[in-house]
């Protein structure tokens, strides 16, 4: 296990309403049984609360996880919509994400994942979306 820096680039919807937000904390990077793995601490931006983030490359599939004060699972495959929970203390609702564009970068003591995708939250309309997570 390693201790690493990590930036996490986040950006969705469009035109005037396009909004990035940036991430930058420490965390740990390892790999085990094939899989590469990123474990960090972040605080939430909406509320300002800590939530912990475990995020798994495995092949071609990224699984980024959230606990917290809001918890979900979202999972990235290319050409794949993937459905999952979004849990806040106002109640739950249904989050889709339908992954376009992938590119994963492994190292020895690095990781570089970029996705755009589309995500769409309690059957609203889809938005354009994207996730750059850079860790070393």
């Amino acid at each position: 296990m390693e201790n690493v820096r990590i930036r996490i680039t986040g950006t969705h919807g469009e035109g005037r309403d396009r909004e990035t937000v940036v991430t930058e904390c420490d965390g740990w990077l390892y790999e085990k049984n094939g899989k590469h793995y990123l474990r960090y601490t972040e605080k939430d931006a909406a509320s300002g609360q800590e939530r912990k983030a475990l995020i798994k490359v495995e092949g071609g599939t990224v699984t980024v996880e959230y606990k917290g004060n809001t918890d979900t699972v979202m999972i990235f495959e290319v050409g794949r919509k993937n459905r999952s929970m979004y849990r806040t203390p106002l109640g739950s609702m249904m989050l889709e994400t339908y992954t376009k564009f992938m590119e994963i970068k492994t190292g020895e003591s690095s990781l570089d994942i970029e996705i755009d995708y589309l995500m769409s939250l309690g059957g609203g309309e889809p938005a354009n979306a994207s996730i750059n997570i850079k860790a070393g």
